[in-house]
């Protein structure tokens, strides 16, 4: 056979290590190329945003600066990043290239909604054209999945005894761009967006590398879990690497084989690795949970949460985007995330928790602001875990946070919220966690003006906590949702796990 060009179209896998799209590429020996598509109608979606679009850029850079050599001619690796539809730039390089394109290389994505709906096109236009479309597991994640019969099974033998697909670059032959293709990438590139100050995560495997290192034998993982729930030391003790998984600067089979080479180090203890290696199971699990009902998008998960009442108080929505409720540390947790993209779990699990329970404002509300912000979006995380904190699941503990108590336990000097909240930074604990609570002789003491200074808190705290938990614990035992709940642990809990 007369040869072939192949395409390893790059989506949310930005490495050039454990990638069996390249590694089966490369295997090949005929001609290779790279292509990352920045796709006006994925991008234009409200749940991305230009934090987003810096940190795939940053991670494009750092790809084309550590570019593996191919062949015996040492020939870098050739890749392209492109503002284009898919089947536009697919097309457009076909009519360009001096060779017949035959193959295209990806991961399957477990994306939102529009990339499902550019993935069916793209198999209607391989087909037509007779391209094959080689597509390799995400992970341990398996395509179309109803049933979690042997899942654990599977993802231990994924991540333990699965080879990496680390690419042979000697054997690959890289692909010499033509004129044509070369000129039609240039009017397609992609702006790079400013930097946003706060922001500290810089994207790439470089990068990615370098947390992983830092976190499994630098010193930053000791304490893990001590740290874990506290606003600001989770900022260096936990790992950090969400965003570099999000985007695949890192693959979790690296992560979890690296972790499993230092646990029971001195370094590392085994109390602080085991609860993170949980937490990497943890998220393929939720990852499967979505690619095998992507609907988590839109509709309540347990449909018999269908006909629950919320709140469409669009003043109450801006002030929780905004950080600005009147209750300190929801304020200082949105204000910290809006800034630097970075917020640990148990924070983000209040801020929904407020939002969707003390306020009763939808988790579809909710969702997009939040995803803008997650430098570390992942649809596969995102949608799930919104549902599970909003308490619609009827499968999981109901959890109604109290931001008093939280401010109290994890922030018990007030540092968090002084940094984030200067206006409070004049009041002492436990002032500084519920201002309302200030008498007018107090405020007058620390130069506060309740209402003035900052905002009252937009419902009664304390009785809408107490409506909430009777609102929620009544509808989990609806004979709806109970059905419901017997159709979810069947599909996507494996044999024998309990849920409360």
């Amino acid at each position: 056979m007369n040869p072939s060009l192949s395409v390893v179209w790059l989506k949310r896998d930005l490495r050039w290590s454990d990638h069996a799209p390249l590694a089966q590429a490369v295997a090949l020996g005929e001609p290779v190329v790279g292509i990352l598509l920045h796709e006006p109608s994925l991008w234009s979606q409200p749940v991305y945003s230009s934090r987003h679009a810096r940190f795939e850029a940053e991670s494009v850079d750092d790809l084309v600066a550590t570019r593996p050599e191919l062949g015996p001619n040492r020939v870098p690796f050739p890749v392209f990043y492109v503002g284009s539809e898919a089947v536009e730039a697919f097309e457009a390089l076909r009519a360009a290239a001096d060779l017949p394109l035959r193959r295209i290389f990806s991961h399957e994505e477990v994306g939102i909604d529009v990339s499902f709906d550019r993935d069916r096109r793209m198999k209607r236009w391989c087909a037509e054209r007779g391209v094959a479309w080689v597509e390799s597991p995400y992970g341990s994640v398996r395509r179309g999945l109803r049933r979690r019969t042997d899942w654990n099974a599977h993802w231990n033998e994924v991540m333990f005894r699965e080879p990496l697909a680390e690419p042979e670059w000697s054997r690959g032959t890289a692909w010499v761009p033509t004129p044509a293709w070369t000129e039609w990438a240039e009017k397609h590139k992609v702006p790079r967006p400013e930097r946003e100050a706060g922001v500290a995560q810089t994207g790439g495997p470089t990068w990615g590398h370098r947390y992983l290192r830092s976190f499994l034998e630098g010193g930053r993982g000791r304490g893990y879990m001590a740290h874990i729930s506290k606003p600001e030391s989770a900022r260096t003790h936990c790992s950090r690497l969400s965003p570099y998984l999000a985007w695949g600067n890192l693959s979790l089979k690296q992560v979890v084989r690296a972790l499993s080479t230092t646990q029971g180090s001195k370094i590392l203890p085994a109390r602080d690795a085991r609860a993170f290696a949980s937490r990497l199971r943890w998220r393929e699990h939720f990852v499967q949970k979505f690619e095998s009902e992507s609907r988590m998008e839109f509709e309540h998960i347990n449909r018999g949460y269908d006909h629950q009442e919320f709140s469409q108080n669009s003043a109450h929505l801006d002030a929780w985007k905004t950080g600005n409720t009147g209750v300190p540390m929801v304020d200082a947790c949105m204000r910290s995330l809006n800034a630097t993209g970075y917020l640990n779990f148990r924070m983000r699990a209040m801020l929904v928790s407020y939002g969707c329970h003390v306020l009763n404002l939808h988790w579809k509300d909710l969702s997009a602001h939040l995803a803008q912000q997650f430098l570390d979006f992942e649809p596969g995380i995102h949608y799930p875990q919104l549902q599970m904190q909003a308490a619609v699941t009827g499968v999981n503990t109901v959890r109604v946070y109290n931001p008093v108590k939280q401010a109290e336990e994890q922030d018990p000097q007030g540092e968090f919220l002084a940094q984030w909240i200067p206006e409070l930074a004049a009041l002492p604990m436990p002032f500084r966690a519920a201002p309302w609570t200030l008498t007018e002789l107090d405020g007058v003491a620390f130069g506060f003006a309740r209402g003035t200074d900052y905002p009252e808190p937009l419902v009664d705290l304390k009785k809408a906590l107490s409506e909430a938990r009777i609102r929620l614990y009544g509808a989990k035992k609806r004979p709806e949702v109970r059905a419901e709940k017997a159709r979810i642990l069947e599909t996507h809990v494996a044999p024998g796990r309990r849920f409360s």
